[in-house]
C-alpha cells in the first residue's frame, strides 16, 4: 500500500514513462513481490536473524527505514524488542 513500486518486476520497473502506467503496473503487486526478504510485521525474531546473519558476514553498519506512517512505533520496536536481543 505505502511502497508497492518496489514490486514492480525487473525493466518494467525502468519502462514505465507516467504516473498512470505505474499505477496500472501496481495493481498485481502482492506484498510478497513488493517485500522480498526484508522482514515485515510485529515479530521481532525475522528481524533479529537478518540483523544477525548480516554481523556474521562481517557488516558493521545497517541503516533500517522504516515504511510507514508511524515512525516513532517502529523505533521504539527497534529499541525494545530487536536490538536487545542482538
Amino acid at each position: 500500500r505505502l511502497w508497492p513500486t518496489s514490486g514492480v518486476p525487473g525493466q518494467l520497473s525502468q519502462d514505465l514513462r507516467t504516473p498512470a502506467l505505474f499505477e496500472q503496473a501496481i495493481q498485481t503487486v502482492r506484498l510478497e513481490d513488493s517485500v522480498g526478504d526484508t522482514p515485515v510485521g510485529p515479530d521481532p525474531e525475522p528481524y533479529v536473524a537478518q540483523l544477525r546473519d548480516l554481523a556474521e558476514a562481517g557488516v558493521t553498519r545497517v541503516y533500517i527505514q522504516q515504511v510507514g506512517p508511524d515512525q516513532e512505533r517502529a523505533y521504539r520496536f527497534l529499541r525494545d524488542e530487536v536490538l536487545p536481543k542482538l
